[in-house]
């Protein structure tokens, strides 16, 4: 599995795991839904992000899989 490859996986990783305590959290009656809910969308869109900048490492540049083999 390439460098990119494996951080793309741990991205996706951490946003299950953290998608389930947002779950878990919403079972507590005294809980904001909308904040929760922003909190899960926000979530969402930040790995989305993430997970794009991992996959267009523009050609040529350093980048940070580059330092991690130095």
């Amino acid at each position: 599995m390439s460098q990119k490859e494996d951080m793309t996986q741990s991205l996706k990783a951490l946003e299950v795991d953290a998608l389930q305590l947002l779950e878990q959290l919403g079972h507590n009656a005294a809980v904001d839904r909308r904040a929760l809910s922003l909190a899960q969308t926000n979530l969402q869109q930040s790995i989305l992000w993430a997970i794009k900048a991992v996959e267009e490492v523009k050609s040529g540049a350093r980048t940070y899989f580059d330092n991690e083999a130095e």
